[in-house]
């Protein structure tokens, strides 16, 4: 009975070891693991850092060529440009001059004016200086004072010194475009206005 209670011990006791053995080994695969994963992970910091470092030396290096570039001095402009824009910056004053006159209400004032003998005059101020006068028989229509003051712009552009023989003569020119040559004196007379410039 003695030798069934032992032996009974001992089977107890082999089936216990073989448990325990299992569960050891069990752990080893887990710690085999867990050692496989902390060499990845090492593996992968280490590409990391190389990543890391050559983004540095890529940063490093734009950072040099910045420098480098900013060093650099700046040429000098092509001079045949340089005059065309410095001309091209005067034009743009003058356009300014001009557009500050036109804007300025007192400046800028048509006037006209009943004569003696039934003409009229009309006074359209130049947007450099003066006035450009118009003298006719009959009142001014409204028309005409657009024709005429169109005029008075374009004599404006094409006489940079506003000499007064000059800008007549651009007139008489101009008013020969508007005017039908087959109309009779009478008509003439009350189409054609005189011209003359007031500095």
């Amino acid at each position: 009975k003695e030798i069934r209670i032992k032996k009974g011990n001992l089977i107890d006791r082999a089936d216990e070891a073989i448990k325990s053995a299992k569960e050891i080994k069990e752990v080893l695969g887990e710690h085999g693991k867990t050692k496989e994963q902390i060499q990845q992970l090492k593996s992968e910091i280490c590409i990391s850092g190389e990543n890391f470092e050559s983004l540095k030396k890529q940063i490093r290096a734009i950072e040099l060529e910045n420098k480098q570039l900013k060093a650099v001095e700046a040429p000098e402009p092509n001079l045949e440009l340089k005059n065309k824009i410095t001309q091209l910056i005067d034009q743009k004053n003058e356009l300014l001059e001009q557009n500050l006159e036109l804007k300025s209400s007192k400046m800028f004032v048509i006037k006209t004016e009943a004569l003696l003998q039934n003409r009229s005059r009309l006074l359209i101020p130049s947007i450099k200086k003066g006035f450009h006068e118009y003298s006719k028989e009959a009142v001014f229509s409204e028309d005409q004072i657009l024709i005429f003051t169109k005029i008075s712009r374009e004599l404006d552009d094409a006489s940079k010194d506003l000499d007064a023989e000059k800008l007549k003569s651009l007139y008489e020119i101009k008013i020969k475009k508007i005017i039908d040559p087959r109309c009779d004196n009478a008509t003439y007379r009350q189409v054609k206005p005189e011209y003359k410039f007031i500095p």
